[in-house]
């Protein structure tokens, strides 16, 4: 029925069709800025949670190749030490998938497509700045610690970075399709997306537009993931 807002799962946000400007002036591999038109689907609210990740693993009679570490390991962190590909296997066994970069950043820039930051403001200035995302810290917070940003999804800078669906390459940007771009065909490197927690990380880390990007075997203390899905 026309005007009636499609449902999501439990525990996913509804995020409209609709076009944002992509890229930045900050970094070559954000060049150039340009119109991106992105399908309606629906996202998960919060990185995937220790909590939700064992219950996958008890479900599948799986295995996890390495467990969150002390102090990252309390059932609402979020799971961390996961590299792509069981990231991605977790959302197919969940009728899900990961969120293209494309679609990562349009979740990031909120309602206005434009935001700067992905929190509640769209913004990281002054002392208000750590009362929005964290970063600058030493472990992780339990998801949905801040306040969400203007879909209602949280944590989508800071916490910790989240593995996307596509392969990296600095140029892409000069070469992307304007409508649902899906990355390149092949690739070394898989996207990255957020900025993390770590003591080092400022803002410019935490910017809806800053591409990151690791082997797809990569670990570490600062990485996980959320999925998506398409609208039925």
């Amino acid at each position: 029925m026309a005007g009636v807002t499609p449902k999501c799962a439990p525990g996913m946000v509804y995020i409209p069709a609709g076009s944002y400007e992509r890229g930045s002036t900050n970094s070559e591999n954000e060049q150039p800025i340009r119109s991106i038109d992105i399908s309606a689907f629906c996202a998960d609210k919060h990185s995937v949670t220790n909590s939700q990740y064992s219950q996958y693993l008890s479900q599948k009679k799986l295995k996890a190749p390495l467990l969150s570490p002390t102090g990252f390991d309390r059932p609402h962190q979020p799971r961390v030490n996961v590299d792509w590909n069981e990231a991605n296997n977790f959302c197919k066994g969940e009728g899900k998938r990961l969120p293209t970069e494309a679609e990562r950043e349009k979740m990031a820039k909120g309602p206005s497509g434009k935001a700067e930051f992905g929190t509640s403001h769209g913004q990281l200035e002054g002392d208000q700045g750590q009362k929005l995302a964290h970063y600058n810290e030493d472990t992780t917070k339990e998801v949905c610690s801040y306040p969400t940003n203007g879909y209602g999804l949280c944590d989508m800078s800071g916490n910790i970075y989240e593995w996307t669906s596509d392969w990296y390459h600095k140029d892409y940007y000069q070469t992307s399709p304007t409508k649902n771009p899906q990355g390149p065909a092949s690739g070394e490197y898989k996207v990255m997306r957020g900025g993390y927690w770590w003591w080092y990380v400022n803002t410019d880390h935490l910017r809806t537009t800053e591409r990151s990007h690791k082997l797809p075997t990569a670990r570490g203390y600062g990485i996980g993931f959320r999925c998506v899905s398409d609208v039925k």
